[in-house]
């Protein structure tokens, strides 16, 4: 009986510590201030699981393909967006959509702190609004912080981003090793939103949820 009762216990205990990281995701999803003139297009996209920011390969502010390996997208060297997401390393390189969720691995992901990586994607066309892409507007300086705060997240080696080899998704996007571990409060979601933040974007303090995120955005 003792057994059974610590059990339910146990149980109980953990539907409590997920329902209160679920409180505390929506109840920091709430806005704050930001005001400055903006010239400069962003786009986050959002499969329903992970979050991406979007920009440009190549403006007068920052070259993306000096900093990447250009040979790692010459199936698709027309690329005119890139797009950057962080996460966990096996959650990332495994489960793609909702069709691929993995209790296991989403619960290590979550529990444990796990390594990381960026994945990219090479985009020959310029993304448009609609409930899975959200635009922007930012300032020069909120597009220098942003391109910044993206190359930050990525492991360098021998001065550029170390690839992961043969792990792709449709053959035009590639993932590299990254800094950084992804645990219960620093998830993919978390790390876009303050992407936005470091871009000047009115945003939440803090959010995990790809929903949410793209929700009190609209």
């Amino acid at each position: 009986m003792i057994i059974i009762s610590q059990t339910i216990t146990t149980i109980i205990g953990g539907f409590t510590l997920v329902i209160m990281y679920a409180m505390l995701g929506l109840i920091f999803s709430y806005h704050i201030p930001y005001s400055g003139a903006a010239n400069h297009q962003i786009f986050i996209r959002s499969n329903g699981i992970h979050t991406d920011i979007c920009v440009p390969v190549s403006n007068d502010l920052q070259d993306w393909n000096e900093f990447l390996n250009a040979d790692d997208f010459k199936s698709r060297s027309n690329a005119t967006y890139y797009s950057f997401g962080w996460g966990d390393r096996d959650f990332y390189t495994v489960i793609k959509t909702w069709d691929d969720f993995s209790f296991p691995i989403a619960f290590k992901a979550l529990m444990v702190p796990t390594e990381t990586a960026m994945h990219v994607e090479a985009l020959n066309y310029t993304p448009s609004a609609s409930d899975h892409c959200l635009s922007f507007e930012i300032t020069d300086e909120g597009y220098k912080k942003l391109c910044e705060y993206i190359e930050s997240s990525f492991y360098i080696k021998d001065s550029k981003p170390l690839l992961i080899p043969e792990i792709t998704y449709y053959g035009y996007d590639r993932f590299y090793e990254a800094n950084n571990s992804y645990h219960v409060f620093e998830t993919c979601n978390s790390w876009t939103n303050a992407g936005l933040k470091n871009a000047g974007v009115k945003t939440a303090a803090w959010n995990i949820f790809a929903i949410s995120l793209m929700k009190f955005h609209k």
